[in-house]
């Protein structure tokens, strides 16, 4: 009887014991998960007020793990929303800037019209002509700002056709085109699972930007070639060329290389909308360099 006395004496004590410290070992434990939880919110309602208008950065305990990696993936979180509304911000910034010109020209040529027009009935022929190619330059880059809009937000549904047929039909209708003359290196009935319209719209682009910076009676090389488990398409060029240091930039949204700025017309977005087209398609846009001269884009499709 003694010694079950004391078993349930002992018992009670420690039972006793673990009652009074329990809410002390609990409080403990909720101020490690809550007090990092505190700063996560103060610090993300002072970015929210703040905006996202740089890389701001949820403090990163060491403990609890839970709460380290919440606040990581809240920071992964935060870098791509600061990267995304930078590109929205430089987007709509380069917009304003390229439209801000055509704009400017055609104000001057109205307002030329209307001091001398009366007087002087050949600037009114002369400002009408510039006034005209003014917007026609506008009507350009706003069909390409809407079709990189577009890019963005495609959801591509793939479906079996025929690469071969498609790219010929391509080169014929450029070449009534382009100055240029035309030739393909295309076997027949090379089949793909893809989205015909934006591989389509890529290989035009390259084609047309080939004719923009070639001289009139050179060639431009549509191939099409399949390795392995990829499909290789090229557009090659005896053109101008593009500078080792405007490669790297080349598929930026409205970089124009420093050499044609201003003497060759173009809004800067051909090739970024088809960079956009060829990420869509799980697919790579290079370029490299044709010898003597001139350039090389390959999209490279994965079978």
């Amino acid at each position: 009887m003694e010694i079950l006395e004391r078993v349930i004496i002992i018992t009670a004590v420690v039972l006793v014991l673990i009652l009074l410290t329990l809410p002390l070992y609990i409080r403990v434990i909720a101020q490690r998960l809550t007090g990092p939880l505190s700063q996560l919110t103060k610090t993300a309602e002072t970015i929210s007020i703040k905006k996202i208008q740089t890389v701001d950065k949820l403090p990163v305990p060491e403990t609890p793990t839970e709460v380290k990696n919440l606040a990581l993936s809240f920071n992964r979180l935060l870098t791509n929303l600061y990267s995304k509304t930078k590109k929205e911000k430089d987007f709509v910034a380069n917009a304003a800037h390229e439209l801000r010109t055509p704009i400017a020209t055609i104000r001057s040529h109205v307002q030329l019209i209307k001091r001398h027009g009366r007087d002087h009935p050949e600037i009114v022929q002369d400002s009408l002509h510039y006034i005209y190619k003014e917007s026609e330059q506008m009507s350009i880059l706003i069909d390409d700002l809407l079709a990189l809009s577009r890019a963005d937000k495609m959801t591509l549904i793939y479906h079996n056709y025929d690469l071969s047929a498609s790219l010929q039909q391509i080169a014929q209708e450029i070449a009534q085109l382009a100055p240029q003359k035309i030739i393909t290196r295309i076997p027949a009935q090379v089949k793909i699972t893809g989205h015909s319209k934006s591989i389509s719209q890529i290989i035009i682009i390259l084609l047309t930007n080939a004719s923009k910076y070639s001289a009139k009676d050179s060639v431009i090389e549509l191939s099409l070639k399949k390795e392995a488990d990829q499909i290789i398409i090229q557009v090659a060029d005896h053109g101008i060329g593009i500078a080792a240091q405007d490669k790297k930039h080349i598929f930026e949204r409205f970089y124009r290389a420093s050499d044609v700025r201003g003497t060759i017309a173009g809004t800067g977005l051909g090739l970024a909308i088809a960079q956009q087209l060829s990420l869509l398609n799980h697919s790579q846009l290079i370029v490299e360099d044709n010898h003597p001269q001139g350039s090389i884009f390959s999209l490279i499709l994965n079978l």
